[in-house]
């Protein structure tokens, strides 16, 4: 899919003044240097408003949220000033023993009410398909998938959220995020009551807004087929030990594969495209892997989680920028736990008339 470079309404550009990222590359390349296990510590350590700042701070540069130097997968996610220091002192409190934290269940039910929200208001036919069909347990069986995937590049933007995500104070990832048995035997109630940072949640319900609406995208029977809202980039099938690209015609070049049915390494080529969604077939199962890439150059890798793999689509969003730039600057508001729903759903109502009187794609009317 072709990239799109999108003009925006003036009040989304005053908006996005008040941004977590500045210009300051410094900062930025400090940021990203620094390992993941590290900045995970500094986040379960930080005891104080000012250390938790600065941690959260590093933490999103890592992952590259809000940032505005770039268009990447997590870049339209916009915090305010008001919104980091408030979360910097919720989590300032949980490391402290004052703040319980919240559940990552609770997280996805704060995005289904979201989502019914923008229904009765009318609004959600009019935007791209997002629904979140996935029931809890689909959605945690992708994020184990995909955290398993991120292990092998833990420093690139979206597995740097996702081990933030997962690890525990010492910041490293609890093997019980890999035990298959363990997490069969309490019946997934490791996931439904380990209570998150409010850090750590705001990064999970930032990676849920992106990804839960793709989990079992329209997949029955089996088949690996790009999700509703989504075009098809590249195919690839496993056959005769190795990866061979099916469809569609004149797209062979555009993302190389290689590796087993074990493992798999894939790079995107060139930036015309740019990956939004990846699943991959292991038996008859379908995963959504979360991985993305809008530079030549970027990729991932992708492993096997019980099952030798034997098919992988590649797709892009069929955007319709300003709406999803709207549902994001929500999402930012609803990934703060002590940020009232109505409000946040107020922001995007009034986003997206910006979009409607600027002539930017939105909904608006």
């Amino acid at each position: 899919m072709t990239r799109r470079f999108r003009m925006y309404p003036l009040s989304l550009l005053v908006g996005l003044g008040l941004i977590l990222t500045s210009c300051d590359f410094t900062h930025v390349d400090e940021a990203a240097r620094t390992p993941v296990e590290d900045l995970a510590v500094a986040l379960a350590t930080a005891d104080t408003p000012d250390k938790a700042r600065v941690a959260i701070d590093n933490l999103f540069r890592k992952a590259e949220i809000g940032v505005d130097w770039k268009e990447g997968t997590f870049s339209a996610y916009v915090f305010s000033r008001e919104d980091l220091d408030q979360l910097a002192e919720v989590q300032a409190h949980f490391v402290k023993g004052e703040d319980e934290g919240a559940t990552m269940e609770a997280a996805y039910e704060r995005l289904l009410r979201s989502q019914a929200a923008t229904r009765n208001a009318d609004l959600w036919d009019k935007g791209p398909d997002r629904s979140v069909t996935a029931d809890f347990d689909a959605i945690t069986a992708m994020f184990r998938a995909s955290l398993r995937s991120a292990l092998a590049q833990p420093e690139s933007p979206g597995s740097a959220l996702l081990f933030a995500v997962a690890a525990d104070a010492d910041g490293r990832v609890p093997s019980v995020w890999f035990d298959e048995e363990a997490a069969a035997s309490k019946g997934g109630s490791y996931y439904r009551t380990r209570k998150l940072s409010p850090a750590q949640w705001a990064l999970y319900f930032i990676w849920l807004h992106k990804y839960a609406w793709a989990c079992g995208g329209g997949n029955g029977g089996g088949s690996n087929q790009c999700p509703k809202g989504t075009e098809l980039i590249a195919k690839y099938e496993y056959e005769g030990g190795s990866w061979v690209f099916e469809k569609p015609d004149g797209n062979e070049g555009v993302i190389s594969v290689t590796g087993d049915d074990d493992e798999v390494e894939w790079t995107l080529t060139t930036s015309d495209y740019r990956v939004d969604v990846i699943q991959v077939k292991a038996a008859t199962v379908v995963t959504t892997v979360a991985q993305t890439a809008d530079e030549a150059g970027e990729g991932g890798v992708i492993e096997k989680d019980r099952h030798g793999l034997s098919n992988i689509v590649f797709c892009g969003e069929d955007e319709k920028g300003c709406w999803l730039d709207c549902k994001a600057q929500e999402a930012a508001c609803l990934a703060n736990p002590y940020k009232d729903e109505s409000y946040c759903h107020y922001k995007f109502k009034k986003c997206d008339l910006g979009c409607h009187d600027q002539g930017s794609g939105g909904t608006g009317g």
